[in-house]
This record gives structure tokens, sequence and C-alpha cells, in this order.
């Protein structure tokens, strides 16, 4: 996927909620950034601060965390959804 459809594909379901002007739809436009995150890729490690939040446009999005030695999945974030960590967030 590109930049471009991705952010159609943001856009779209952003205008499914709330209507934007065009310049409203520019601003967005110019601090989104479009990112592509591997499979098994970490991009919020635990005790870091959560500086973003993600729009995932295709795949899914897994959070999770390690208590006694475990691996466990603490919530799914699947396509058209935001992933942020709130707690963390600043």
């Amino acid at each position: 996927m590109t930049q471009k459809e991705a952010w159609g594909v943001f856009i779209n379901h952003s205008l499914s909620f709330y209507p934007l002007s065009a310049k409203a739809q520019q601003s967005l436009e110019s601090f989104w950034q479009y990112r592509k995150i591997k499979k098994g890729e970490v991009i919020l490690n635990e005790g870091q601060t959560c500086k973003m939040s993600a729009f995932v446009v295709k795949g899914i999005f897994r959070s999770f965390l390690f208590t006694e030695d475990k691996e466990c999945t603490y919530e799914f974030f699947p396509e058209n959804h935001y992933a942020v960590d709130y707690e963390s967030f600043a």
C-alpha cells in the first residue's frame, strides 16, 4: 500500500465520523506520517512513554506485556482502528 492509498483509507474513515473541511484535511495531512510496521516489530517498549497514536490501515496490532515470565496479550487493534497506549500517552 502506498502512502497516498493509506491516507485515503485514514481520511475516509475519519470523515465517516466527523465532517472535515478541505482546509482541515490539508492541515491534518501536513503532519500525518505513513509508516509500515513489520510483523513482530516492537513500536513501544516497556517503560517508554507513548508519544504517538497509530491508525491501522492494513493488518492488526497486538499489545502485550510480560507477567511471571509469560507473554500475555493485552489488546488487539484491528484495521480501521487507532492503536495507542492511553495509560502512558504524552
